[in-house]
């Protein structure tokens, strides 16, 4: 039996850089801080002893600077101890991993695996320490920095469950900072600095915030170790760690406003804020970059960006003063809307500082639609084409940042969709953090002509979808844990959860979902369905944050023919759907990322985000499904590959836990079979071949079992669709999926002498046996008049060797001559191919032997009015006997011919 735990929660106020955690006491009777400073202790105590060095790392007592760098080029996690590291946390040694310098640890929200180096000499009182990490798996998506003083021990976090910033001193969360949005597979540099006291705090070169120590014992801030861990709930790799002294003199740089709006015509502004630190004075010299970040609303290659200018591009910053700049964002008529990224980076020297803006240049009657809320007020959101449209006073309505926030009842409306859109997707995601209980709950609307439907998640039996106030689906749902006094199905164990709110109109049936869950349908008996309307909201009692909202067409579905290969080639998941993927598993957004030709997957042990493809073309009785995938992170180590066919759905799983290849049948297991063994970060292929009713399982090109299918069902095993998921307790990464046919077709039309030869037909492999049979048809007609010469139904059996191909021959008798087709097969391709000629069986008694040979040998060199020539042997059918028609009959040779 596997184990399952009841996953908490941890309070909003909670530090999370430490991997090991304490439940809460139900009376709530344990303090923040003894709970943090005993999980601290805990860390503390299961560090392994420090290995024996032959030397210290040390600064001798001159005013060399000291610095320390490490790449972890290591090959095991005993070459990190024997280099002076220590591990902790409480985690089982699979969840540390070192190889090809990178550093992985794994958190599952009860253990995380930690290092510590503690070897910086003595007397190191301003200091600068860094690393580059990132989010590799499970579900959080933090990233943390630890530093150890004579005095006290920093944490700086990069929260993803939040998500902001955070920094705590001696386990205690002392100062929260907006702007990280954790993202998978992304590297990040978290950047710690102590000068005279104050703590500096760098995320990718920017200032995030500062901490000034009030504890003025002298050597307090003495630099003494550092340490990382698998964050909370997140699996982390590190490739680099380093520390110096004495940083000297600095700036710090800000943006005021950090994120902005500009329409077509306009021109928007932010205060750029050079700050003089630690007695820095000089001249700072600016410069700005744009990095287009989405550009949705149309196809540009390469994209136009805003037009951009800092004034003054140099300042002069006094000792302990500041300076300013303004930097000015103009939407030309030939700029792309859609968003951007500005980097404004100041530069004194060597020394170099930079802050980052978010802009958004929308365009608000193009289709499809999204808006970010990049807006420094309501009023610029109206001016942008959105009305307020819901009840509750002006405070009820705030806008900053990215995220817009309503309150009581609150509402806002865009109604600029083209005519003609009847069907339709709608997206809201949103965060529910204010009233932990409310009556009402976080609602969002979509308007047709006809109708409106409200979509509302704690209200009903917990997700319910109104039609003109009327419920149409009502479903149990978004009822985490609660209180049991608590008689509202909103509990406060769900504050701060980024959900997806999603209603989909298609052909008449209205879909809601809920992240990737389907809520339910309701079918449309009105047709008037054409979108009008859509509209974020808060309940009337209820808080709601909003970050975005997109409206489109739904894609469009189809069938794509075989063979098929996705090497996910895509920059958000929104392009994957976008190709044909449908997303699920009951998860968060933040469960998928795709991006530099890998797509990554999360599970937590209680979701998994999955992906589907279903455009296979109709009956695919026999075919091969393969995609390549690795385990990258959590604890089990398993890859799975899902593979649905008309009659039943088959689950091929390189099992992690026990450890053992399995195989399923309509989710119950059939099979199973020896020989797996889990590697995190090694990339392997899972394929399963069906061939007339047999299903082959191949882990990277070895067979490793198989089955019978013993439901013969006519079409039973057509292939209808293809799945892949985040495995139990475990993320994976995936570069590629491909399907083929098995059963090679021919379908080609040839002229040849004035004819017409069409050939067409399938031959099923049979890879026990190594043969392919089938039937393949041939009909030749006169070009000229259209009159049919011959045609026949060909039953063909060939056997192939270890090339993966075969050849035969047709003969063809049309009228007075003879016609050949040499067909080529390549089962391991899936190709075939036939070429016409004369008939290079001469004699026509069904194999092409020497006396063929012989006869078109004999006749070499003769031409058209020679005594020696004959038709028959003129294989090319260009008037002479020649190295072509010897070349043609002895390259078939052999072949076997049917007729």
């Amino acid at each position: 039996m596997r184990k399952v735990f009841i996953r908490e929660t941890p309070p909003k106020n909670h530090m999370r850089v430490l991997s090991a955690r304490l439940p809460s006491s139900p009376s709530r009777g344990i303090s923040l801080r003894k709970i943090v400073v005993a999980v601290f202790l805990i860390l503390l105590s299961t560090l392994t002893a420090l290995p024996s060095l032959n030397t210290i790392l040390a600064r001798a007592q001159t005013s060399d600077p000291w610095s320390f760098r490490d790449d972890f080029n290591y090959n095991s996690i005993d070459q990190l101890q024997a280099a002076g590291w220590t591990t902790g946390g409480g985690a089982p040694p699979s969840y540390f991993n070192v190889s090809n310098g990178i550093l992985t640890l794994l958190n599952d929200g009860y253990v995380g695996a930690a290092v510590e180096w503690n070897h910086a000499p003595a007397g190191v009182t301003n200091w600068s320490v860094s690393l580059r990490g990132e989010w590799v798996g499970n579900w959080v998506g933090s990233i943390g920095l630890i530093v150890y003083t004579v005095g006290h021990t920093y944490s700086f976090l990069a929260d993803g469950y939040y998500p902001r910033f955070g920094v705590g001193r001696d386990g205690i969360g002392v100062a929260t900072f907006p702007g990280y949005t954790p993202q998978p597979n992304v590297w990040h540099v978290l950047q710690v600095d102590m000068y005279q006291g104050t703590l500096y705090l760098y995320f990718d070169g920017s200032i995030v915030g500062s901490y000034t120590e009030q504890d003025a014992t002298p050597n307090n801030t003495n630099l003494t170790g550092i340490a990382t861990t698998g964050a909370w709930n997140t699996n982390n790799s590190f490739d680099w760690v380093q520390a110096t002294d004495r940083p000297g003199p600095f700036f710090a740089i800000v943006s005021n406003p950090s994120a902005m709006t500009v329409l077509a015509g306009q021109t928007g502004s932010s205060t750029i804020n050079i700050t003089s630190q630690a007695g820095f004075a000089g001249s700072v010299s600016l410069t700005e970059d744009v990095v287009p970040t989405s550009v949705p609303l149309a196809e540009h290659n390469p994209p136009t960006g805003p037009l951009v200018a800092l004034n003054p591009s140099t300042v002069d910053v006094p000792a302990g003063g500041s300076a300013t700049s303004t930097l000015t964002v103009q939407f030309q008529d030939s700029t792309n809307p859609g968003y951007y990224s500005i980097t404004v980076t100041g530069t004194n020297g060597n020394l170099s500082r930079s802050v980052n803006l978010n802009v958004a240049l929308p365009d608000p009657d193009q289709f499809p639609f999204r808006d970010d809320f990049y807006y420094n007020s309501i009023d610029d959101m109206n001016s942008n084409g959105w009305t307020q449209c819901g009840q509750g006073a002006s405070q009820s309505y705030q806008v900053s940042n990215g995220l817009l926030t309503l309150e009581d009842g609150a509402a806002m409306c865009w109604s600029h969709v083209p005519s003609g859109v009847s069907n339709w997707t709608a997206t809201f995601r949103g965060q529910w953090y204010d009233n932990p209980y409310p009556s009402t709950g976080v609602e969002v609307v979509a308007q047709t002509s006809s109708h409106v439907y409200k979509f509302a998640a704690g209200e009903g039996e917990g997700l319910v979808v109104y039609r003109d106030g009327a419920i149409v689906i009502n479903s149990p749902g978004w009822r985490p844990y609660c209180d049991y006094y608590d008689s509202y199905y909103p509990c406060f164990t769900d504050f701060g959860v980024w959900h997806n709110y999603h209603l989909v109109m298609n052909g008449g049936i209205l879909t809601a979902y809920f992240d990737s869950n389907i809520v339910g349908t309701y079918t449309e008996s009105d047709p008037a369905t054409e979108l009008v309307l859509i509209s974020p909201m808060s309940g009337s009692d209820i808080g709601v944050l909003w970050d975005s909202v997109t409206a489109s067409s739904p894609p469009r579905q189809s069938t794509v023919p075989l063979p098929f290969r996705d090497d996910f080639d895509y920059n958000s998941i929104d392009q994957l759907q976008e190709a044909g993927w449908s997303t699920g598993g009951g998860t968060p957004a933040s469960y998928f990322s795709v991006g530099n030709g890998t797509l990554t997957l999360l599970n937590d042990g209680y979701a998994g985000a999955s992906v589907d493809w279903s455009h296979v073309p109709a009956n695919i009785s026999d075919w091969t499904v393969s995609l390549r995938g690795e385990w990258i992170g959590n604890s089990v180590g398993s890859i799975g590959l899902t593979v649905r066919t008309t009659g039943h759905t088959y689950n091929f799983l390189a099992d992690g836990y026990y450890p053992q290849f399995g195989f399923g049948r309509d989710g119950i297991g059939v099979a199973a079979f020896p020989g797996y063994t889990p590697e995190l970060n090694v990339w392997h292929v899972l394929r399963l071949d069906m061939v007339q009713g047999t299903l082959y399982l191949f882990f990277d090109g070895m067979q490793v079992g198989s089955y019978n299918e013993t439901d013969t069902t006519p079409g039973n095993t057509n292939l209808t669709g293809i799945a892949t998921q985040g495995a139990w307790e475990t993320d994976n990464s995936f570069d590629w999926v491909q399907a083929a046919d098995l059963d090679p077709r021919i379908q080609q039309t040839t002229t040849f002498d004035g004819l017409s030869v069409s050939i067409s037909g399938s031959l099923t492999q049979n890879t026990a046996l190594k043969t392919m049979s089938g039937t393949v048809s041939a009909t030749v007609t006169n070009s000229a008049t259209g009159q049919m010469a011959f045609s026949k139904n060909f039953s063909v059996s060939v056997g192939y060797g270890s090339s993966s191909t075969t050849r035969f021959v047709l003969s063809m008798r049309a009228g007075s001559s003879w016609l050949g087709a040499a067909c080529s097969v390549n089962v391991s391709t899936d190709t075939a191919s036939c070429t016409v000629s004369r008939d290079p069986d001469v004699d026509h008694d069904g194999v092409i032997n020497l006396l063929d040979v012989s006869q078109v040998f004999l006749a070499y060199g003769s031409s058209t009015g020679d005594a020696r020539y004959n038709p028959s042997l003129d294989l090319c059918g260009h008037g002479t006997v020649d190295i072509l028609d010897a070349s043609l009959v002895a390259f078939d040779y052999g072949l076997p011919v049917f007729s």
